[in-house]
């Protein structure tokens, strides 16, 4: 991967910040290939300033024949020119013109913009430079305006694409902010959002502030707004950085979470380059060393393990890791979600090869509850046979039971002769008779 990310840092930020608002997590993701997550050299930190707003606008008179001029200017640059997000000169100039406005003039500009409705892409970039600078002098009114202008254009992500620009020229200042508002009601998962779109990108320009704000941060939380994880973020920009991988990995495993590292070792794994190979399969070993010993609790180690041996099935490297997975819940009936969730697209990808894998396994109760995973996927390839085989070699009663009546409902749609002859060989009362229903 490229390191030279510091260059058209403001420009790509803009872009992917109004693609975050759009694209939810596939936009969170390339937070870390923009300049939001930019390569800074090393030992690069955010230069202290004083936390808060430079004014609070209203302390002077608002000139107005340059709040005119100025939203004329501004709106020529932004029509005029035919792709805004990459003509630096066109931003420049309405960034020039910008800094030359008081907040209280911020305020009438960023009023007197035209609508946003049609998805302009110019006019929005342009509200969102006017607004992140309006935001520096006065965060409260301007993240008022900017949420009742992006409700009424439709744009309801304009607010969270203002302050993400605003923290990503000032994290310290948007986190004292942060810290002190009292953001709307009616948003209750703002703050939450707010403080993931600056961690993300200041992990490497002050790694202890980004990862004491961090902790600050729930991972559990269930947003409007989905970005990823910051963790998922740092992963994905830093994975093939020896150094920055190294840091991240000690500070997940101190958090006193758990469940950072699973998320951390998840997102490493499936974003680790194909050519360090021999790179990932020694993490993989060390990783497996930190799982066996007591630093998980015993209650959060399925969770944890799961995570681990689902990136690796993704990578490919099946077979030992579900190996060990194996010599650790075999006995268990129960499977985490990541687990049923990488088998289910293991099967999607290797049918043949995870039937193949189950014929290997002797029973127990976990390879029933593994086995019950599959056959949603087997039953959408139309491998029904398969789902049926495999369905015989359960032992557990409750899981043989769900999965044989799923497959009786969705085989007889497709071939309800093949469906029948298959109900005809299962031992009497498998399965309600159709004309008793």
């Amino acid at each position: 991967m490229s390191r030279a990310k510091t260059l058209l840092k403001g420009g790509l930020t803009l872009i992917f910040l109004i693609l975050l608002g759009i694209g939810g997590k596939f936009a969170g993701k390339h937070l870390a290939r923009s300049g939001i997550l930019h390569r800074s050299t090393p030992g690069a930190k955010t230069a202290p300033r004083d936390a808060g707003p430079k004014d609070s606008g209203g302390t002077e008179p608002v000139r107005t024949d340059l709040v005119a001029t100025s939203i004329k200017r501004l709106e020529a640059l932004a029509t005029g020119s035919p792709y805004l997000r990459v003509d630096w000169e066109a931003q420049a100039q309405m960034d020039a013109i910008i800094a030359k406005l008081s907040a209280a003039e911020l305020a009438e500009v960023f009023a007197g913009l035209k609508s946003l409705r049609g998805g302009d892409e110019g006019s929005l970039i342009l509200a969102v430079k006017v607004g992140a600078a309006w935001m520096a002098k006065d965060p409260d009114a301007a993240l008022k305006a900017a949420l009742a202008r992006g409700e009424a254009s439709r744009f309801d992500y304009l607010a969270r694409t203002i302050f993400g620009t605003w923290a990503q020229n000032d994290p310290r200042a948007a986190l004292a902010w942060l810290d002190a508002a009292e953001l709307p009601s009616e948003h209750p998962d703002m703050k939450e959002e707010f403080r993931r779109l600056v961690v993300m990108g200041m992990v490497e320009r002050d790694f202890e502030l980004a990862t004491t704000e961090y902790l600050k941060t729930d991972p559990s939380a269930k947003l409007k707004y989905d970005y990823g994880s910051p963790l998922q973020a740092w992963a994905y920009g830093y994975g093939d950085d020896p150094a920055m991988r190294n840091r991240l990995v000690e500070f997940a495993k101190t958090t006193g979470r758990p469940g950072d590292y699973a998320e951390l070792n998840y997102h490493l794994l499936k974003e680790w380059s194909q050519e360090d190979a021999m790179g990932m399969l020694t993490y993989l070993h060390e990783l497996r060393d930190y799982l066996e010993s007591d630093a998980v609790p015993a209650v959060e180690r399925p969770a944890v393990d799961a995570k681990a041996v689902a990136a690796a099935i993704f990578r490919e490297y099946d077979r030992p890791a579900l190996e060990w997975w194996m010599e650790r819940y075999g006995e268990s009936r129960d499977t985490p979600a990541p687990m049923r969730d990488a088998m289910s697209q293991w099967i999607h990808k290797y049918p043949d090869k995870v039937l193949q894998w189950f014929e290997e396994q002797p029973p127990s109760p976990q390879r029933d509850a593994l086995a019950s995973s599959v056959i949603p996927a087997l039953i959408q390839q139309k491998k029904f046979q398969e789902a049926a085989g495999t369905i015989a070699n359960m032992q557990d009663a409750g899981y043989r039971q769900a999965a044989t009546e799923r497959l009786d409902i969705l085989w007889s749609e497709q071939d309800a002769n093949a469906a029948a002859a298959w109900r005809a060989s299962l031992p009497q009362g498998t399965l309600a008779d159709p004309r008793e229903q």
